[in-house]
């Protein structure tokens, strides 16, 4: 901890509450989940689940199965994911596709206001999936001990 040292400072402080802020609204939107709530979080204790693995998995799964939930992706299915929302060549990068599926699932999701306060951590989640996956090679199989962007289903 520190003082603030400058205008510049305290600026950020502010943006950074803002953004954990619109968490809450974001996540109410897509998912009718309560994040501040015990529940919720008594529901992820102990699991080391990331807010960013909800949402990317979600993603992956309307990806999949046209479906916007976040069920655990199947281990088997990671290299389908791969081709699926990824383009050809090493380094890889996220799809025209798949980023036009994010935007109108937010676009379909989100008010006018929730949208630009959460498009800081939205961009944050995609940069995680898209460097996780950039390097993979989908003609062999995907390791699931190294994929820490989603939520996996074992076996």
């Amino acid at each position: 901890m520190r003082d603030f040292r400058s205008m510049r400072d305290l600026h950020l402080g502010y943006a950074i509450v803002d953004e954990l802020d619109a968490l809450k609204a974001l996540f109410r939107s897509l998912f009718s989940a309560d994040i501040a709530s015990g529940s919720f979080r008594a529901g992820v204790a102990g699991h080391e689940i990331r807010l960013s693995q909800i949402v990317l998995t979600a993603f992956a799964r309307e990806s999949l199965d046209q479906r916007f939930v976040p069920d655990p992706i199947e281990v088997s299915r990671l290299n389908e994911l791969h081709r699926k929302i990824m383009t050809g060549g090493r380094p890889a990068h996220l799809s025209d596709g798949f980023r036009s599926d994010v935007d109108a699932i937010l676009e379909g999701r989100l008010d006018e206001q929730t949208r630009p306060r959460s498009a800081g951590f939205i961009n944050s989640c995609l940069n995680i999936i898209e460097e996780e996956f950039a390097e993979l090679d989908p003609q062999e199989p995907i390791d699931p001990r190294f994929i820490r962007s989603l939520l996996l289903k074992r076996g």
